[in-house]
């Protein structure tokens, strides 16, 4: 089990098999009051509180009849109000990431860079590329930074506005 923590969030979000699969849970920091927030039969991870502790962001598996692709999931922090933020098919959303201020999630696909609106739940692409590989926000939230498979073993590391617009490549590196 891998746990997330936040170091304003009192609680402890973490992934269990505990129940027969992989589901969120979170407990106090003192390891008191369990409580399992997923219950399913798919397999959920990468749980993420929000800044306001009042969300937790996480994927979970869906199986379709083309196979399976991972899916970003919103719920409170009680477990209520499951919401699925995308529908990707088969496509593997990976790293999803929430700004500072709780108003955006950005993530990776075989299609590129994407923000999702927490608000609207509108997704926009603002970078069309398969082969990025890590992604976060900058500390004031107004940016992306992100690391890109360039060839062989070369890495670029860039920065693009929240929009799509200005991307920079700031330095590229062996892997």
């Amino acid at each position: 089990a891998l746990p997330i923590s936040a170091s304003s969030y009192p609680k402890i979000a973490f992934v269990s098999s505990r129940d027969g699969n992989s589901d969120i849970f979170k407990m106090d920091s003192d390891g008191t009051n369990v409580m399992n927030l997923t219950e399913s039969d798919e397999i959920e991870s990468f749980p993420q509180p929000f800044p306001n502790n009042s969300r937790i962001l996480f994927l979970k598996n869906i199986w379709g009849t083309d196979g399976f692709g991972e899916e970003i999931f919103m719920m409170n922090d009680n477990g209520t109000n499951l919401i699925q933020l995308t529908q990707n098919g088969i496509s593997h959303n990976v790293l999803p990431i929430i700004s500072p201020d709780g108003s955006k999630i950005a993530y990776i696909n075989r299609n590129g860079i994407h923000i999702i609106d927490v608000n609207s739940q509108s997704s926009n692409t603002i970078l069309n590329d398969n082969d990025f590989e890590n992604l976060d926000f900058s500390i004031n939230g107004e940016k992306l930074v992100y690391t890109k498979h360039v060839s062989n073993d070369i890495y670029s590391i860039g920065t693009v506005n929240l929009n799509g617009g200005d991307p920079i490549e700031l330095k590229s590196v062996p892997g």
